[in-house]
């Protein structure tokens, strides 16, 4: 396990990141929100909560695809922005923004794997209809996403997450024992995912949802949670969240100002973390 100040030295890569990509969003007018954690440790810490190691901030999708148009060359050199659309060897649905001068070795999964600092960006996709109809349509579409799931299973699920429940612990069993992913093809499985999420629809529903995220139903939100946004503090500075914090955080943690316990508290099991200033330096 890493020690808090190696952790504390990530986190730090990791608040540049979100300057730079909030710089840009808001050179280009796109809209963005601290969500999850971040958006946690903003209220509660006003930073990062202090055992967490990434960064999560979500976007509409009009916006995250403009970024992706109009943004990715706006990054300073040692930064990239990375998708599985613009990069094969990228194996996520969500875009990382990633530190090339910083390298982190996870040991999360089955497999180790090594990759550079970085922060999660999600794409908020619309659900159709009301109340039961949004959620009918989020159902239809898990099986894609364990599907997803299973065809990445032993580089990228997490067998360390805390306070699964009993299903997800029976899923990831399953995973392990059939070793079922072996015989799916990831791109092919995040082609579907996205074609599902986009596809055109007659008019916009009530309910944004982030399909990827952990929580799964608590993901799905009215669009007047996110609204037009409110600041929170975060590591000195000062970013968009939801419009309503309050509800969007008590749907998605419960009580959310008591820590958890101790030993829900390590999301990502990190070995070591290697930093080289000289990348992207002319």
């Amino acid at each position: 396990m890493v020690d808090s100040g190696k952790l504390r030295q990530l986190q730090l890569y990791e608040r540049d990141l979100l300057r730079e990509t909030v710089r840009i969003c808001e050179e280009l007018g796109l809209t963005y929100y601290l969500t999850g954690g971040t958006l946690l440790g903003a209220v509660r810490h006003g930073g990062f909560i202090p055992w967490d190691d990434d960064i999560d901030i979500a976007m509409p999708r009009e916006d995250y695809e403009r970024l992706f148009r109009e943004g990715a060359s706006r990054f300073p050199a040692y930064m990239r922005l990375r998708d599985f659309r613009n990069d094969e060897s990228f194996c996520r649905y969500y875009a990382h923004v990633e530190d090339l001068r910083v390298k982190v070795t996870l040991h999360s999964a089955q497999n180790q794997r090594t990759q550079h600092a970085w922060i999660d960006v999600y794409p908020l996709d619309t659900l159709p209809g009301g109340w039961l109809r949004s959620r009918l349509a989020f159902c239809a579409l898990l099986p894609r996403r364990l599907l997803y799931h299973y065809s990445c299973f032993s580089d990228y699920v997490n067998l360390h997450r805390p306070d699964r429940p009993f299903y997800q612990q029976a899923l990831i069993w399953f995973g392990h024992v059939t070793g079922i992913g072996r015989r799916l093809d990831t791109r092919k499985q995040l082609l579907k995912i996205h074609h599902a999420l986009t596809k055109p629809r007659k008019k916009p529903g009530r309910y944004l949802v982030n399909f990827m995220g952990l929580y799964l139903f608590r993901e799905i939100y009215p669009r007047e949670i996110y609204g037009d946004g409110a600041r929170y503090p975060f590591e000195g500075a000062a970013y968009l969240g939801p419009a309503d914090g309050d509800a969007f955080l008590r749907q998605m943690y419960g009580d959310y100002m008591s820590p958890p316990p101790e030993d829900h508290k390590t999301i990502h099991i990190i070995r070591e973390i290697r930093v080289d200033e000289r990348i992207g330096e002319k």
